[in-house]
């Protein structure tokens, strides 16, 4: 991926070997991105005493000798959700949160089997594997949570403030994280520019509009947003048309086209910036609440 516009190339280089496994760069004041396999962005925050780690991605390579390399303070990991792909590198950390709803499924989380077949497959990603990782021997390792979260509840890094906002839909516990005072929203798998996966077995599709809704009130008063998936950072705008997608998607105003995930087929609401992936049944559910 290249250097953002604006960005320092030497900067956005010097924690970033040329086709490794991570991909790590500064995005902003005590913001880091790290990137497992061009595929899952997870997010180094540091303030004054702490810094948190926002997910930890699919555990496939070491993210802790990743955050070693940019602080030495004591970590927190925070967990948008609890699916394998965020959780993945968790257990190389002593402190865990995440949403109160996502406890259960973080101490029993498994790789799907898809993925296992993905792994012995070459080209599944667009950056090597380690050199070191045994695909046959891969799994994830769950965890206890040592930390549960709420809406509301508020990490203190010290001078940093991650305050959390529950925004379920994709899953019942996924959460944003919001640094006021900074503008910044790191926004998990709610948002972000691409396919918003609102199908899966405990997605609910009417939680996820309204957890849109809410956040576009915050569309004008975010500078950067920092999604786990896709391009990064993104706008705040990309709020105000997720909501409407949603919006449009709830009243049957937009077409739709049938798409083959590993999960089935599916439905997919197609727009500018993002799809929305749902089962037709979830609309039809929705008209009968």
């Amino acid at each position: 991926m290249p250097p953002e516009s604006g960005e320092n190339l030497e900067d956005s280089e010097k924690h970033m070997t040329n086709q490794s496994w991570f991909e790590v760069r500064k995005l902003a004041p005590g913001v880091w991105l790290i990137a497992e396999g061009a595929a899952i962005n997870s997010y180094l925050v540091e303030g004054t005493e702490w810094a948190a780690l926002i997910d930890t991605g699919m555990g496939i390579g070491n993210v802790r000798t990743e955050v070693e390399k940019l602080t030495q303070k004591p970590i927190v990991v925070i967990n948008t959700h609890a699916h394998w792909d965020h959780v993945g590198g968790d257990y190389l950390f002593e402190a865990v949160a995440v949403h109160a709803d996502e406890a259960d499924d973080l101490a029993h989380v498994t790789c799907p089997p898809w993925m296992h077949e993905r792994l012995a497959q070459p080209g599944t990603f667009s950056r090597p594997l380690p050199p070191d990782f045994d695909p046959s021997t891969y799994a994830i390792r769950a965890v206890q949570a040592t930390q549960l979260l709420g809406h509301g509840s508020t990490i203190d890094l010290g001078g940093r403030q991650l305050q959390v906002l529950h925004t379920p839909g994709h899953t019942p516990g996924s959460i944003c994280l919001l640094d006021e005072e900074r503008r910044f929203l790191f926004t998990g798998d709610t948002i972000y520019s691409g396919p918003l996966y609102a199908h899966l077995s405990h997605s609910d599709l009417v939680a996820y509009h309204a957890s849109a809704q809410m956040l576009a009130s915050l569309a004008y008063e975010l500078d950067l947003l920092f999604p786990a998936h896709g391009p990064t950072p993104l706008d705040g705008l990309i709020l105000n048309e997720i909501a409407q997608g949603f919006e449009q998607l709830m009243k049957r105003q937009v077409a739709w086209q049938t798409v083959d995930t590993p999960r089935g087929l599916v439905r997919a609401a197609t727009f500018d910036r993002f799809s929305i992936l749902f089962k037709e049944e979830q609309l039809h559910d929705s008209h009968r609440q």
